[in-house]
């Protein structure tokens, strides 16, 4: 800077002023520039009410790791080891919400405050299923061991509304009770081609509908026959389950196809 050695003292003044001014700018926008931007889910903004409503039920979770939320719906702790853990339902969002901005209802779940030991907190209802108790829950009695078989759904829509056919799909995982060895919990499924499921379901759907057809135990193996009709014809679908002392295997011994008449 030896050019300011010659200028008045004044303009000097004045030429410092205006280079701290730029250097400043310079600064801010490079900080602006390089500021990481918040994760995607702290980015939540769903609705500006979250209003709740007591629903007393349980639930079964199928997934390992779920977020909990706080009442803004922003994401907080990640909870691990919750695969097939059944918990209590406290409350529930009253409305459906998406995790991004969208009009598809496909997409919109309530959010489910659960209390477990192991998870206590609102969580996102895609990832739980309810307790359906609606006809599809049979209670049965074989050998002196009492059966409680009992449907779920996530907090989606579903395949229908009042409005009709959402075509969103559904998915109604089953929840087996048995009183020999007081295990309440989902039925794993062998990897099998023609049942298209890790875990055994009973779904009411626009694909197809699963009714419990038959009902027998051998020694320690649950055989059940599941009637399903589809849009176009049916099938009879026979499930072993072994019953094991903290829950179940479950696979596909027989199908019996019948064609539309």
């Amino acid at each position: 800077m030896a050019y300011l050695k010659n200028m008045p003292f004044k303009s000097t003044l004045l030429a410092l002023t205006c280079l701290c001014l730029l250097a400043s700018c310079k600064d801010e926008k490079q900080e602006e520039t390089t500021a990481p931007e918040a994760p995607a889910t702290l980015q939540v903004q769903i609705s500006d009410d979250f209003t709740t409503v007591k629903y007393p039920n349980k639930a079964l979770i199928l997934y390992n790791d779920l977020i909990l939320y706080n009442k803004d719906k922003v994401a907080g702790n990640k909870i691990s080891g919750l695969y097939g853990l059944i918990v209590d339902i406290d409350s529930i969002s009253k409305d459906r919400l998406a995790l991004t901005k969208t009009n598809d209802k496909c997409l919109q779940h309530n959010f489910v405050y659960l209390s477990h030991p192991k998870i206590k907190g609102w969580v996102y209802g895609q990832d739980v299923f309810e307790y359906l108790h609606d006809d599809r829950d049979t209670v049965f009695t074989l050998q002196d061991i009492e059966f409680r078989l009992y449907a779920t759904k996530n907090f989606g829509v579903g395949a229908s509304d009042d409005e009709g056919l959402t075509f969103c799909g559904d998915n109604n995982p089953v929840v087996l009770y048995n009183s020999k060895y007081k295990a309440e919990t989902f039925v794993p499924m062998q990897a099998d081609t023609v049942y298209n499921s890790n875990y055994m379901v009973m779904n009411a759907s626009d694909g197809w509908e699963d009714k419990l057809k038959d009902a027998r135990l051998i020694d320690d193996k649950l055989i059940l026959t599941i009637h399903r009709e589809y849009q176009e014809g049916s099938a009879d679908i026979t499930i072993e389950i072994k019953l094991l002392e903290k829950g179940y295997h479950g696979k596909i011994i027989d199908v019996v196809k019948y064609d539309e008449q």
